[in-house]
């Protein structure tokens, strides 16, 4: 199972719309308040695609921080405005997934109240793991909130070799562990790689997913392999009926 995310949609209409037009149940992760998020959410919202909120959070590296984002000296009150503006703004948003964000998603406070936030709308999150470091993903979980994170960016380094050799080794990882997240980008390199890609998938033995989809496997997943260890270890050792006992 692979689940494909288009991160930073919204700034440049021809390559988002290229993206939404991807075949599949791809994810369009669009930035707030661009020029043309609220656009390529309805078309891509009309081609059966899942929007999601590609919410900009604080970096650590002082990149600038785009509109409808959140920084370190945000409170937990102006946090809550800023997103569920933009969630106000964005039509047809199931989801949610950080732009950057390798300074703030490492806060446990900052993250415990955005997970606070998507669980009163009943969005799932996923961690885009911009930071080795970051609490998001155990956040949500405390805070009840379906979320998973990414495992693959697709076009870290953009030229083919590097985007191919990428999409290969997320289908290994598909393959191997029976799920991965990928995060790609508009540009048109990229957006060319999967057009013919995605196609080939299934013959590949793997299929494409929606997120949700992807989630709901892993977390069953996971509750099936605690339930297995619980079970291991509160069975009785296997008795063997041929070993000599003391008191036959």
């Amino acid at each position: 199972m692979m689940a494909i995310i288009i991160d930073d949609l919204g700034h440049r209409y021809a390559d988002g719309l290229r993206a939404v037009q991807l075949p599949g149940p791809v994810s369009c992760a669009v930035l707030p308040k661009t020029p043309f998020g609220r656009k390529l959410a309805i078309r891509a919202h009309e081609l059966g695609k899942q929007v999601m909120l590609h919410l900009p959070l604080e970096a650590e590296f002082g990149e600038r921080l785009e509109p409808g984002g959140i920084s370190l000296d945000t409170s937990q009150q102006a946090m809550r405005q800023i997103v569920l503006d933009d969630l106000d703004w964005l039509p047809f948003v199931v989801g949610v997934n950080n732009h950057r964000g390798s300074l703030l998603t490492r806060h446990p406070g900052h993250m415990r109240w955005l997970m606070g936030i998507l669980a009163s709308r009943d969005l799932f999150f996923v961690d885009s793991r911009t930071t080795p470091h970051t609490v998001a993903l155990q956040l949500a979980r405390e805070q009840a909130v379906s979320a998973t994170e990414r495992d693959i960016f697709l076009d870290h380094e953009l030229n083919e070799d590097a985007i191919r050799q990428a999409l290969a080794q997320a289908i290994e990882m598909a393959l191997e562990k029976g799920s991965v997240v990928v995060i790609a980008h508009p540009h048109p390199l990229t957006m060319e790689i999967l057009e013919g890609a995605i196609p080939s998938l299934l013959a590949k033995g793997v299929r494409l997913s929606s997120v949700p989809e992807l989630i709901r496997y892993r977390e069953g997943r996971k509750s099936a392999q605690q339930q297995k260890r619980a079970e291991a270890v509160g069975r009785p050792a296997s008795r063997d009926p041929y070993a000599k006992t003391a008191n036959p």
